[in-house]
């Protein structure tokens, strides 16, 4: 059992002595959690592994029903290079393109 949304994901994340982690692929906080969701996309990283069409697909359809449920645009969807200073990828295929797919799904 733990207090407050910080020791949560801590837990989750790393888990314990008993139930090693990670626990879950997310974390609801007590705000409803409602302006952020990240996913891990198996690739290398090197802009030279490739993104299969079925991977592509599904980062296309879990991004295009997270912003229907949200009532959010494909603007919404991005890249961690797009936000983070010290993160490069996706490599391999382009923001403004999931986007264009996200917004047809």
């Amino acid at each position: 059992m733990t207090s407050g949304t910080q020791k949560s994901v801590a837990i989750c994340r790393d888990g314990s002595s008993s139930l090693p982690g990670p626990l879950c692929h997310g974390v609801i906080a007590k705000d409803g959690n409602v302006c952020f969701y990240g996913f891990e996309c198996v690739n290398r990283g090197d802009g030279d592994d490739p993104w299969p069409a079925a991977q592509l697909e599904a980062i296309e359809r879990v991004s295009a029903a997270i912003c229907r449920a949200h009532g959010w645009t494909a603007r919404s969807v991005i890249g961690r290079l797009e936000w983070s200073q010290d993160k490069i990828d996706p490599k391999g295929f382009s923001m403004p393109g999931m986007r264009d797919r996200v917004a047809n799904a």
